[in-house]
């Protein structure tokens, strides 16, 4: 933990936001050569909870320090744990868009490397709720962003769609490229790299003019296989952490706040953390990083068994 009492929030501008989470990144001077200059946050950015959290920063980033997580803990995007005081958040927010509200009881923040250090230039290219392209013209930045969801084994003899494909149908998503497939080894990925360029070439020849030619040059197949084979360990890690063997995760979801003998709430929360975490990939380095490591609460319980029981009949459907 490191004391940044110095930070000044008027050098912090708004990067996005998600459901939880608002990132800024830094526009100060970075210079070494100034005294007032701040070298240590070039290509950084700082991550505020939002007012609808009840977790506050440090304890998200003293649950991602836990041992369960050391398996993982070599993809797991660096972070770290910074004293902002009690002034920043409601000042920072107070310069900010009305729609970003702070958790200004919250006197922490995360600080991380930019990812997007692009985004500026960037066209950003959505396949489905779960999956993004972010590239620029020259291709000098093109980031795959996306979520593998569920990695499990379906338990029902019968069933015919995993959970992450059942979602995305009731979604009406049109491209449904099924994350299971990154558990099945090098013809699996193969696979799943090959939907994801056949969509972008559809993208392409639905497009016109500028975007149409902007696709058409968005070749990542070579790439994203060549990555995803190297780091295919991150797959088979998520599967053996999200799982417990006897347990099957529907049922368990549907029967909630109820609990077996064999499940504990700790896994359950632990396990559906995993279940919503973000990896990003930088095709020209090669570089793969997870985010969105946030702990999980069980005021969410009555939603995930309410969702699990709209969801099961559709596991069933062609």
């Amino acid at each position: 933990m490191t004391a940044k009492t110095e930070m000044n929030s008027s050098e912090w501008t708004l990067l996005g936001k998600g459901q939880a989470n608002a990132v800024y990144q830094y526009i100060g001077n970075t210079e070494t050569n100034s005294t007032s200059s701040h070298p240590e946050y070039k290509n950084k950015v700082l991550r505020l909870r939002l007012s609808v959290t009840t977790d506050k920063t440090q304890d998200i980033y003293n649950y991602i320090q836990l041992p369960q997580f050391d398996k993982l803990r070599k993809f797991i995007v660096p972070m770290e744990l910074v004293y902002l005081g009690p002034n920043f958040n409601n000042t920072i927010q107070q310069r900010g868009p009305q729609d970003v509200q702070l958790n200004c009881n919250d006197t922490y923040g995360l600080l991380m490397p930019n990812l997007f250090q692009g985004e500026s230039n960037a066209h950003k290219l959505k396949l489905n709720k779960q999956l993004s392209f972010h590239y620029t013209d020259d291709l000098e930045y093109v980031l795959l962003e996306f979520k593998p969801k569920w990695l499990y084994d379906p338990p029902y003899p019968d069933q015919h769609k995993c959970r992450n494909c059942a979602l995305l149908g009731t979604k009406n998503e049109r491209f449904v490229n099924c994350t299971l497939k990154l558990l099945k080894g090098d013809d699996g990925i193969r696979d799943w790299c090959t939907c994801v360029q056949n969509e972008i070439d559809l993208r392409a020849k639905e497009a016109n003019g500028e975007e149409q030619l902007r696709l058409n040059n968005l070749k990542v197949f070579d790439k994203l296989f060549k990555i995803l084979i190297e780091n295919q360990q991150v797959f088979k890690t998520l599967y053996e952490l999200q799982n417990k063997p006897g347990v099957n995760f529907h049922e368990t979801l549907k029967n909630l706040p109820n609990l077996k003998e064999n499940v504990n709430e700790e896994f359950i929360l632990f396990s559906m953390t995993l279940k919503d975490v973000s990896i990003i990939i930088d095709l020209n380095s090669g570089d793969l990083k997870l985010i969105d490591l946030d702990k999980k609460n069980k005021d969410k319980f009555a939603k995930w068994s309410s969702q699990e029981k709209k969801l099961n009949p559709f596991y069933f459907k062609d």
